[in-house]
């Protein structure tokens, strides 16, 4: 009896195991593809048997898609610039700042709205805060248009200011909800004393609560930053050339002469980068944040 409950145990044991790793391989196998392309020469790319490693690793790809200097070198190397007005590093840099920009911008603003939401009480709260979030579900699609059409009323197409603005007015609504929901979990006796020793609103927000919201501030930042870093559609109706993000610039290698697998994946690779050092560095806050609230005493 006890050795076929070990069996038994032991058979769920590896069955969970073979699942986990099944399910880990599925995800991690794109990424692994990837980088492996970004390594590839394009007869190798486009061969009929793949192969797992690079025969003759090169750095080309990267080299052509982050070159400073345009045309020639890309033509006379077989890398694909015709597809690119500007380097790469272009694209990277527009997308740091804009997304760092309506990032931090929606958090300081999203604080002092979740905050009036959850401790100040005034008439048609509950049904303000609901509209705000309304705003939030309409999809991008429905808004582009009017966002296009005031932007090119103020000559701000083509201008990372544009892009700011529009990633501010979704991240906004989202990163209140997010934030009031943190505001809800902190205790509001501690407000109240830090009121009662002098402090006001602002006060017992930047002393007292603001240390508490660490973690869900991170959460909260994270998923506004990733958004911004990933958002295409506002990025390509409201860019030409000099303020493209990574995602408009490596949608670039989709052309009529085919797709360019070596260059979009190098692109691909050095794109992802910043999303993942962001996750790595705040992973520990990350998972307080997730698990904030989430064991009432």
């Amino acid at each position: 009896m006890l050795v076929s409950q070990k069996v038994r145990r032991t058979a769920i044991k590896v069955i969970n195991y073979g699942v986990i790793i099944i399910l880990v391989s599925i995800v991690l196998l794109p990424i692994f593809w990837l980088i492996v392309t970004s390594f590839k020469h394009t007869v190798e790319i486009t061969a009929r048997t793949p192969s797992f490693i690079p025969k003759t690793p090169t750095l080309m790809n990267y080299v052509g898609v982050f070159s400073p200097e345009v045309g020639s070198l890309y033509k006379t190397k077989g890398v694909a610039r015709e597809f690119l007005s500007v380097s790469g590093w272009m694209g990277i840099k527009n997308s740091l700042v804009v997304t760092s920009f309506s990032t931090v911008l929606a958090i300081v603003i999203a604080l002092l709205a979740a905050y009036a939401f959850s401790r100040l009480r005034f008439k048609g709260r509950d049904g303000l805060a609901f509209w705000l979030l309304s705003t939030r579900m309409f999809p991008p699609a429905a808004i582009i248009l009017p966002i296009f059409l005031m932007m090119n009323r103020l000559r701000l197409v083509d201008t990372q200011l544009a892009l700011i603005i529009a990633y501010l007015v979704f991240n906004l609504p989202f990163a209140v909800w997010m934030l009031r929901g943190f505001f809800m979990e902190i205790p509001k006796e501690l407000d109240e004393c830090a009121m009662v020793d002098g402090c006001g609103h602002l006060g017992a927000l930047g002393r007292i609560l603001l240390p508490l919201l660490i973690p869900g501030i991170i959460v909260t930042a994270i998923f506004c930053f990733i958004f911004s870093w990933n958002e295409f559609l506002f990025a390509v109706i409201l860019t030409r050339i000099k303020a493209q993000t990574f995602p408009v610039q490596i949608s670039a290698f989709l052309g009529v002469k085919g797709i360019q697998w070596g260059p979009m994946s190098a692109f691909g690779v050095v794109g992802s980068m910043p999303s993942l050092v962001l996750a790595i560095f705040a992973q520990r806050y990350l998972v307080r944040g997730l698990t904030y609230g989430a064991v009432k005493e």
